[in-house]
């Protein structure tokens, strides 16, 4: 066994000697995932007319809010 096999394994063999058990319950049921939240209407027309060009931040938000709606599963 090579020394960096050697300190790989007495590393891992520290860690879980001192790791606290409760600590590796799966959390993700006890822990309901947020609901994701999109801009409102109001809050995409304030910010877009602070931009130069109104039609092509629209289109980039509208764009936006698709992608991340996918992304979180909605």
């Amino acid at each position: 066994m090579t020394d960096y096999e050697r300190g790989y394994h007495q590393g891992k063999a520290d860690a879980l000697a001192t790791q606290n058990p409760a600590s590796c319950i799966n959390r993700s049921d006890t822990n309901p995932r947020r609901q994701w939240v999109g801009l409102t209407d109001e809050e995409i027309d304030h910010a877009a007319e602070q931009s130069d060009n109104y039609a092509s931040f629209i289109a980039g938000v509208l764009f936006a809010q698709d992608k991340l709606e996918e992304k979180n599963g909605g």
